[in-house]
């Protein structure tokens, strides 16, 4: 019953995300992980919810998509657009995501397959994938 309740909240919050945001477009070169779903590479669009810290992840083809929780993080002022990914050997994670002009971005929880992942080793660099903001 409760994950059917949050199920319901997550979408009926993914109206007022279209309604608040910006869509960013990526194209990102590998298969990855975002949540506890895997993804193809491709290109995808993302819609960050400056309220609740919702993130709304879609391929352009409509094949995938998912909405994910994240929490505010800050750094210095962004210059551009990107997602940030942890890499583990041939495995990326999706961990952040950072929209330019600002001083802070959302953070994903790693999923149970990224603490898999960092139980056995560290993540290599962080890898930086550059995305545009499409107004709508």
């Amino acid at each position: 019953m409760t994950k059917h309740l949050v199920r319901i909240l997550l979408i009926a919050a993914s109206g007022s995300l279209y309604a608040q945001s910006h869509f960013m477009t990526a194209t990102i070169p590998f298969d990855f992980v975002a949540g506890a779903k895997s993804f193809p590479s491709g290109q995808y669009t993302l819609k960050v919810d400056p309220g609740p810290g919702t993130i709304l992840l879609r391929s352009v083809d409509g094949s995938s998509s998912m909405i994910a929780l994240a929490h505010s993080v800050s750094s210095a002022k962004v210059q551009a657009p990107h997602l940030t990914f942890h890499r583990y050997g041939d495995r990326y994670f999706l961990s952040q995501v950072w929209e330019s002009g600002t001083d802070y971005g959302r953070e994903l929880s790693p999923s149970a397959a990224e603490r898999e992942q960092l139980a056995r080793s560290r993540p290599i660099k962080p890898v930086n994938v550059a995305a545009s903001i499409a107004r709508r």
